[in-house]
């Protein structure tokens, strides 16, 4: 039993001698303070430099309002005065800055896989604070085109997701809502670029599981919100009778 033991203890410090060299015991973004995985490898101190969403913002996409604005104010902004996009509200956890953006770029684009859990609690805390778990019949990610998602070996929306419905207990659906055309990425398009580039870009694969629905649409950021209305459309389209996109921030378009 001993011998056993021995076996299991040396075992355990070869696992985490592995782990300590694949994931960094240190912040992933500072690499200055300690930071641990339940912290999604983000110091306390970068976690501070975190701007919560807070009011003034628009009561259907979320878009921040004018500073002088009284914080109880509820609004409505130009562009969805003028045109409601095809999701019902948008809510987020936090305002995109330098920092958000270094997380998801490092995230997307430099496989640091593991900082899905920080980005994740972000989404989970948007969650607790903007919705009511017992409304919603689904989560669905909005989806990569199969030749993105091969290249980047992930969804990060999915991913997302998947911690989402964990935390809700809202299922997820998955594969339904498919990106049938190979758009380019929308972060270097203007506006009217990005409304053509995402014309036909999606499609329900089967309507009978959508129709009559609630559904919460997940995504990283939310900036426009051209890729969100797009999708939306679509499911509304194909039945949805709801839909909320939430985000782990919202940008700031002019």
């Amino acid at each position: 039993m001993n011998a056993v033991l021995a076996f299991n203890v040396k075992l355990g410090r070869i696992c985490l001698a592995l782990q300590h060299l694949f994931y960094p015991n240190l912040c992933a973004l500072c690499h200055s303070h300690w930071a641990i995985p339940q912290w999604g490898y983000v110091c306390e101190d970068c976690r501070s430099k975190l701007d919560p969403l807070t009011f003034p913002f628009c009561e259907v996409c979320g878009h921040m309002g004018p500073v002088n604005l009284e914080k109880s104010i509820s609004f409505k902004c130009s562009q969805c005065t003028l045109v409601h996009p095809g999701f019902d509200y948008a809510r987020a956890a936090v305002k995109t800055n330098s920092l958000i953006l270094e997380v998801v770029h490092k995230f997307k684009y430099s496989q640091k896989v593991y900082l899905k859990n920080f980005l994740g609690s972000l989404l989970n805390q948007a969650a607790d604070r903007w919705i009511k778990k017992k409304d919603w019949e689904m989560i669905i990610p909005i989806p990569l085109h199969p030749v993105h998602q091969r290249k980047r070996g992930f969804n990060q929306a999915e991913c997302l997701a998947r911690i989402l419905s964990k935390h809700t207990k809202i299922p997820l659906h998955l594969n339904n809502l498919q990106r049938v055309k190979n758009t380019l990425p929308q972060a270097c398009l203007e506006r009217n670029d990005r409304l053509k580039n995402l014309k036909g870009a999606f499609n329900v694969k089967d309507k009978e599981l959508i129709r009559g629905s609630r559904v919460i649409l997940v995504d990283d950021i939310l900036t426009t919100g051209t890729t969100c209305d797009y999708a939306s459309r679509v499911l509304k389209k194909a039945g949805a009778d709801y839909i909320c996109v939430l985000t782990v921030s919202r940008g700031v378009y002019h």
